[in-house]
Protein backbone atom coordinates (compact mmCIF):
# COMPACT_ATOMS: atom_id res chain seq x y z
CA UNK A 1 0.00 0.00 0.00
CA UNK A 2 1.41 3.34 -0.93
CA UNK A 3 0.55 7.08 0.40
CA UNK A 4 -0.89 9.52 -1.63
CA UNK A 5 2.20 11.85 -1.78
CA UNK A 6 4.19 8.41 -2.67
CA UNK A 7 2.06 7.59 -6.09
CA UNK A 8 1.84 11.77 -6.72
CA UNK A 9 5.92 11.56 -6.85
CA UNK A 10 5.92 8.44 -9.24
CA UNK A 11 3.45 10.03 -11.40
CA UNK A 12 4.98 13.87 -11.34
CA UNK A 13 2.00 15.19 -9.82
CA UNK A 14 1.59 17.02 -6.70
CA UNK A 15 0.28 15.18 -3.63
CA UNK A 16 -2.33 18.49 -3.49
CA UNK A 17 -3.72 17.95 -7.61
CA UNK A 18 -3.62 14.08 -6.95
CA UNK A 19 -6.07 14.52 -3.79
CA UNK A 20 -8.22 17.34 -5.68
CA UNK A 21 -8.74 14.48 -8.73
CA UNK A 22 -9.40 11.83 -6.30
CA UNK A 23 -11.94 14.00 -4.56
CA UNK A 24 -13.81 13.86 -7.07
CA UNK A 25 -16.16 11.73 -9.42
CA UNK A 26 -16.25 9.15 -10.98
CA UNK A 27 -12.75 8.81 -9.66
CA UNK A 28 -13.71 8.97 -5.89
CA UNK A 29 -16.73 6.41 -6.42
CA UNK A 30 -13.49 4.26 -8.01
CA UNK A 31 -11.40 4.12 -5.13
CA UNK A 32 -13.04 4.32 -2.32
CA UNK A 33 -13.30 0.24 -1.71
CA UNK A 34 -9.01 0.45 -2.47
CA UNK A 35 -8.43 3.64 0.63
CA UNK A 36 -7.56 3.11 4.02
CA UNK A 37 -7.10 5.00 6.62
CA UNK A 38 -4.44 4.92 9.38
CA UNK A 39 -3.51 7.36 11.85
CA UNK A 40 -5.21 10.69 9.52
CA UNK A 41 -2.86 9.08 6.54
CA UNK A 42 -5.05 7.62 3.19
CA UNK A 43 -3.09 4.37 1.90
CA UNK A 44 -4.32 3.15 -1.30
CA UNK A 45 -3.97 -0.32 -2.06
CA UNK A 46 -2.43 -1.98 -5.22
CA UNK A 47 -5.55 -1.85 -7.59
CA UNK A 48 -6.10 2.06 -6.30
CA UNK A 49 -3.15 2.92 -7.54
CA UNK A 50 -3.49 1.68 -10.68
CA UNK A 51 -6.60 3.25 -11.12
CA UNK A 52 -5.40 7.31 -10.29
CA UNK A 53 -2.34 6.58 -12.43
CA UNK A 54 -4.61 5.21 -15.44
CA UNK A 55 -6.47 8.51 -15.00
CA UNK A 56 -3.43 10.94 -14.66
CA UNK A 57 -2.32 8.88 -18.03
CA UNK A 58 -5.51 10.01 -19.42
CA UNK A 59 -5.06 13.41 -18.53
CA UNK A 60 -1.63 13.72 -19.47
CA UNK A 61 -2.77 12.03 -23.43
CA UNK A 62 -5.67 14.44 -23.27
CA UNK A 63 -3.35 17.23 -22.65
CA UNK A 64 -0.71 16.35 -25.25
CA UNK A 65 -3.64 15.66 -27.69
CA UNK A 66 -4.85 19.40 -26.80
CA UNK A 67 -1.15 20.87 -27.96
CA UNK A 68 -0.57 18.87 -30.79
CA UNK A 69 -4.27 20.17 -32.36
CA UNK A 70 -3.27 23.19 -31.02
CA UNK A 71 0.25 23.42 -33.10
CA UNK A 72 -1.54 21.83 -36.28
CA UNK A 73 -3.92 24.65 -35.83
CA UNK A 74 -1.91 27.41 -35.41
CA UNK A 75 0.29 25.96 -38.26
CA UNK A 76 -3.28 25.89 -40.45
CA UNK A 77 -3.88 29.58 -39.84
CA UNK A 78 -0.20 30.54 -40.86
CA UNK A 79 -0.83 29.07 -43.74
CA UNK A 80 -4.01 30.55 -44.47
CA UNK A 81 -2.94 33.91 -43.14
CA UNK A 82 -0.03 33.85 -45.99
CA UNK A 83 -1.89 32.71 -48.80
CA UNK A 84 -3.93 36.12 -48.38
CA UNK A 85 -1.08 38.09 -47.79
CA UNK A 86 -0.20 36.88 -51.05
CA UNK A 87 -3.33 37.75 -52.51
CA UNK A 88 -3.33 41.58 -51.01
CA UNK A 89 -0.15 41.46 -52.23
CA UNK A 90 -1.51 40.30 -55.87
CA UNK A 91 -4.47 42.93 -55.45
CA UNK A 92 -2.27 45.82 -54.82
CA UNK A 93 0.00 45.12 -57.78
CA UNK A 94 -3.04 45.12 -60.06
CA UNK A 95 -4.16 48.72 -58.67
CA UNK A 96 -0.71 50.28 -59.03
CA UNK A 97 -0.84 48.96 -62.82
CA UNK A 98 -4.54 50.35 -63.11
CA UNK A 99 -3.70 53.35 -61.47
CA UNK A 100 -0.27 53.85 -63.96
CA UNK A 101 -3.07 53.19 -66.97
CA UNK A 102 -5.69 55.62 -65.86
CA UNK A 103 -2.56 58.34 -65.42
CA UNK A 104 -1.78 57.50 -68.52
CA UNK A 105 -5.00 57.70 -70.03
CA UNK A 106 -5.85 61.04 -68.21
CA UNK A 107 -2.54 62.93 -70.01
CA UNK A 108 -4.30 61.96 -73.17
CA UNK A 109 -7.63 63.01 -72.86
CA UNK A 110 -5.95 66.27 -71.58
CA UNK A 111 -3.72 66.43 -74.90
CA UNK A 112 -6.84 65.79 -76.96
CA UNK A 113 -8.49 68.36 -75.30
CA UNK A 114 -6.11 71.61 -75.71
CA UNK A 115 -5.27 69.91 -79.40
CA UNK A 116 -9.45 70.08 -79.82
CA UNK A 117 -9.58 73.76 -78.44
CA UNK A 118 -6.91 74.83 -79.96
CA UNK A 119 -7.98 73.55 -83.59
CA UNK A 120 -11.62 75.19 -82.61
CA UNK A 121 -9.92 78.82 -81.76
CA UNK A 122 -7.89 78.40 -85.35
CA UNK A 123 -10.52 77.87 -87.30
CA UNK A 124 -12.79 80.57 -85.18
CA UNK A 125 -10.53 82.86 -86.34
CA UNK A 126 -9.50 82.16 -90.17
CA UNK A 127 -13.38 81.85 -90.53
CA UNK A 128 -14.01 78.20 -91.36
CA UNK A 129 -16.55 78.05 -89.25
CA UNK A 130 -19.11 80.85 -89.29
CA UNK A 131 -20.10 82.21 -86.04
CA UNK A 132 -22.65 82.05 -84.26
CA UNK A 133 -25.15 84.83 -84.63
CA UNK A 134 -26.66 86.39 -81.26
CA UNK A 135 -30.15 87.44 -81.73
CA UNK A 136 -31.01 91.54 -81.46
CA UNK A 137 -32.51 91.56 -78.57
CA UNK A 138 -32.62 88.57 -76.23
CA UNK A 139 -35.42 90.68 -74.22
CA UNK A 140 -37.99 90.34 -77.57
CA UNK A 141 -37.30 86.34 -77.86
CA UNK A 142 -37.76 86.03 -74.04
CA UNK A 143 -40.86 88.42 -74.26
CA UNK A 144 -42.71 86.22 -77.11
CA UNK A 145 -42.12 83.18 -75.55
CA UNK A 146 -43.44 84.09 -72.22
CA UNK A 147 -46.98 85.38 -73.89
CA UNK A 148 -47.02 82.35 -75.74
CA UNK A 149 -46.37 80.02 -72.55
CA UNK A 150 -48.87 81.88 -70.74
CA UNK A 151 -51.62 81.71 -73.87
CA UNK A 152 -51.52 77.59 -74.04
CA UNK A 153 -52.01 77.69 -70.26
CA UNK A 154 -54.90 79.98 -69.66
CA UNK A 155 -56.24 77.90 -73.00
CA UNK A 156 -55.84 74.75 -71.51
CA UNK A 157 -57.87 75.84 -68.33
CA UNK A 158 -60.41 77.11 -70.49
CA UNK A 159 -61.13 73.31 -71.96
CA UNK A 160 -60.90 71.74 -68.43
Amino acid sequence: MKTIKQIADEIGATKTAVQKRIARDPLYTQLSPHITMRGGTKYIDKKGETIIKSAFRSVDKDMDMGIDTGIDRVNMLISIINEQQKTIQGQSDSIRELTKALEHTTASLNAAQALHAGTIKQQLGDGSIPPVIQPESTEAVTGSFREHIIKRFFKSIKRN
